[in-house]
């Protein structure tokens, strides 16, 4: 019901982020995660050229030929301790987004995560599902125990992601990152091994 919806009390925010999470489960369930290669670079070139990535990243101009060379340096797995790995999420025979683990600290044992869709697959519940999976798939595959992840102050969709898959807001992020010419403040979000657990 409405009421049930806009309720802010204990039992109904939980019963929410419940169902939300089974909703996100079941979702990322259907996702395949595909190793970056260099056939990847013009699906890549326009998932960095999308109109949010833009409007909330700091994006900056690179050829084809760079974003192919860059994806064939990608980790291909946790065992071997790489610089950085992405992959794509490929849902209904259809990629449609990507996620990257990269500034990995092995001796501290954490990294930074970020992910971005492309436009036309915004607002289906796909970037959670895609969190979510990889994720899983780094505290289950790889010695990292703890990921962080900015996400501009303006972008409201990706904020309210964070939380909802149990990140922690840790405040704003040291400096503000510039995007479009203007300086944008940063939330900072981590999440531990322990957290994901729970």
């Amino acid at each position: 019901s409405r009421a049930f919806l806009k309720c802010r009390c204990f039992r109904c925010v939980a019963v929410r982020g419940m169902k939300s999470m089974d909703r996100i489960k079941e979702t990322a369930e259907s996702i395949r995660l595909v190793k970056a290669s260099a056939e990847h670079a013009q699906l890549l070139f326009e998932i960095l050229g999308g109109v949010n990535t833009r409007k909330y990243s700091p994006v900056s101009k690179v050829s084809l030929e760079e974003l192919a060379d860059r994806l064939e340096k990608s980790g291909r797995s946790f065992s071997e301790q790489s610089q950085f790995y992405r992959f794509f999420g490929e849902y209904k025979a259809a990629l449609f987004g990507t996620f990257i683990v990269k500034n990995i600290q092995w001796l501290n044992k954490e990294a930074e995560i970020g992910f971005s869709l492309l436009d036309e697959w915004q607002g289906q519940g796909l970037g959670s599902a895609l969190v979510y999976k990889c994720v899983s798939k780094i505290f289950n595959e790889s010695a990292i125990e703890l990921i962080w992840a900015t996400v501009s102050v303006t972008n409201d969709p990706c904020q309210r992601l964070m939380r909802s898959l149990g990140f922690k807001d840790c405040g704003f992020y040291k400096e503000p990152f510039l995007i479009n010419g203007d300086p944008v403040n940063q939330t900072l979000y981590r999440m531990s091994r322990e957290q994901a657990k729970s």
